[in-house]
């Protein structure tokens, strides 16, 4: 059996439904963000959360040792 190629229609329609779903997706990255802002600044401990992000970073990019290849 021979599959037949997409029209040019429907391509347009998938690549459109894959752009609003990719767009859905940024919303909820953008809106996850403002609320972890939003919470960080309510809970009053942006320092404190700052030097803990700064020292979890600090140490990851310090990591230089190799990983197994599989």
């Amino acid at each position: 059996m021979k599959k037949s190629k997409l029209t040019n229609k429907e391509m347009t329609s998938i690549m459109t439904n894959m752009a609003m779903r990719l767009e859905q997706c940024v919303q909820m990255v953008i809106n996850g963000d403002r609320l972890l802002n939003e919470y960080i600044e309510f809970s009053g401990k942006e320092e404190e959360f700052k030097a803990f992000l700064q020292e979890k970073l600090d140490k990851h990019d310090n990591d230089t040792e190799k990983t197994e290849d599989k």
